[in-house]
């Protein structure tokens, strides 16, 4: 029988005192206190070193035959050791616990017990080694509990442990481990944890139904799959050869939280990737529902805004038809009147009059019904008014520059009536008594600005013309309608006249 030494897992100084108070009683305390207190550790040292008392727990695993019993089974013995587990957990009546040195440990179990242990206490205590479904434990007569005094029970990691499970039977183990299997054995529940994920690795890690938090284990929440760490007791289980079971080495598990899994569970994966589908779902149904309520509302819009197409072409066709019916009224007094400037304002007139049909008859005529591409407009206006003004006797040229440049029609009707009084006034002075002139309409479009340009060589204006201080109604209207444009504008008389305008495009 060997020893108690010092590097056990409990101090020396509770050792001593609980020896030399309870078991030698040959030793007394006045004996102690007449030596010096060095002096009497030290004899008191050297008393409990000789006592056979105190069994190593790696000699009561021993089996030197190799019959799978150990050797001092039925023997009295008394241990120590540091508790890895609480008095109370694993069975509520029974005491159940295990102590440990530093690489090994042992079951303690008695039928009742009346001073609770917790982890990390030093533990005392006689009793006879027993084995209980092959796992060898004292069945305790009497003990002795020294309280912790900061010293935690050592934890051997879990792969260190499935390389001799035998050895660190009743230790502290630690570690992570993926799940293999799961179920009910034992009168309790258990998983099948793999370090390396291979079945022949595998522990179990188990709760007894005695256990006071049994039902704090949640287990159905783990799945198959999941990685978990756990702490827990080393143990043995090795039923009876009835041929239903065999024996297996597991793990007692503490507390609840000593069961965490890693990550995400696959159960948790599964609800989240439920609620994800749901919501996924909903969204789509939402979605198309949307797309439905859309789809709806567009049609009712496109209906609307084709019947406000169709309303809008009617007015501007209506609009042409009155202006034209007007100009027509214009060239009826124009036949019954003789009176040449009469004639002269009809005509006017009526080429204003033709220049705003011509802008509602082109809104009329196209998809779009608030712009005017002015490229065809400006030609066609030019060319109606070159008929109108120009006689048979006569040879004016036109030349068109415009850039593709749409205006919408508050910016077309003024530019319009700008190019028409422009116009007129080159055919009806400008070319005066000419029988060959050219006239050139230029529009181009730069930086948000369109410039139009108008040029002829003929007459030309006087030198001092001033056309805001001018009184003639084509001048003022010229003035007017460039106003309206936000216009700005230049005049020059070099060869013949020309009027540049440059205005932004809305």
């Amino acid at each position: 029988m060997t020893k108690f030494k010092s590097g056990y897992g409990m101090t020396m100084q509770y050792a001593l005192l609980w020896l030399l108070l309870f078991c030698f009683p040959v030793i007394t305390l006045a004996g102690i206190q007449d030596a010096t207190a060095s002096d009497s550790l030290q004899e008191a040292d050297e008393q409990v070193l000789s006592a056979p008392s105190l069994t190593d727990l790696s000699q009561i695993k021993y089996d030197s035959n190799g019959n799978g019993k150990p050797d001092m089974l039925g023997d009295t013995v008394t241990v120590s050791g540091l508790s890895n587990i609480a008095t109370g957990l694993l069975h509520q009546r029974f005491m159940q616990i295990f102590i440990q040195q530093d690489s090994i440990g042992l079951s303690l179990f008695s039928s009742s017990y009346d001073e609770p242990v917790s982890p990390g206490d030093s533990v005392v205590a006689t009793g006879v080694v027993q084995e209980y479904y092959g796992l060898v434990e004292i069945n305790v007569i009497n003990y002795r509990v020294f309280p912790n005094t900061g010293i935690k029970p050592l934890e051997i990691s879990l792969t260190k442990a499935l390389e001799d499970l035998q050895k660190y039977e009743g230790m502290l183990v630690n570690g992570l481990g993926t799940v293999i299997g799961k179920g009910s054995r034992f009168n309790g529940k258990y998983l099948m944890i793999s370090p390396s994920g291979n079945p022949k690795d595998a522990i179990m890690a188990y709760v007894t139904n005695f256990h006071t938090s049994y039902q704090q284990f949640d287990f159905e929440s783990i799945s198959i799959g999941d990685e978990v760490r756990i702490t827990g007791i080393l143990s043995l289980y090795e039923p009876e050869a009835d041929g239903e079971e065999e024996s297996t080495y597991k793990v007692h598990l503490r507390f609840p939280e000593e069961l965490e899994v890693v990550g995400i569970s696959r159960n948790q994966m599964v609800l989240w990737g439920s609620i994800g589908i749901i919501i996924t779902l909903v969204a789509i149904g939402w979605i198309i529902s949307l797309r439905s309520t859309v789809k709806s509302k567009t049609e009712d819009l496109k209906q609307s805004l084709e019947d406000k197409e169709i309303l809008l072409k009617e007015i501007h066709h209506r609009v042409k038809n009155n202006l034209a019916i007007m100009s027509g009224l214009f060239e009826l007094q124009l036949d019954g009147t003789e009176n040449e400037q009469t004639k002269i304002a009809l005509k006017n007139s009526q080429s204003r009059l033709k220049s705003m049909a011509l802008v509602h008859d082109k809104l009329y005529r196209t998809s779009s019904l608030t712009d005017i591409e002015m490229s065809q407009y400006v030609e066609e206006l030019v060319r109606s008014l070159h008929d109108t003004f120009i006689g048979p006797q006569q040879e004016i040229t036109l030349n068109f520059e415009i850039d593709d440049l749409s205006l919408d029609i508050d910016q077309a009707i003024p530019c319009g009536l700008l190019i028409n009084e422009i116009v007129v006034n080159s055919f009806k002075h400008g070319f005066k008594n000419k029988e060959k002139g050219s006239l050139k309409i230029v529009m181009k479009k730069h930086n948000g600005n369109a410039r139009l340009v108008i040029a002829d060589n003929g007459h030309g204006i006087p030198e001092d013309f001033d056309i805001s201080t001018s009184s003639s109604l084509g001048m003022m209207l010229i003035e007017t309608f460039k106003n309206q444009l936000d216009a700005r504008l230049d005049i020059s008389n070099t060869i013949g006249t020309r009027f540049s305008f440059t205005f932004p495009i809305k």
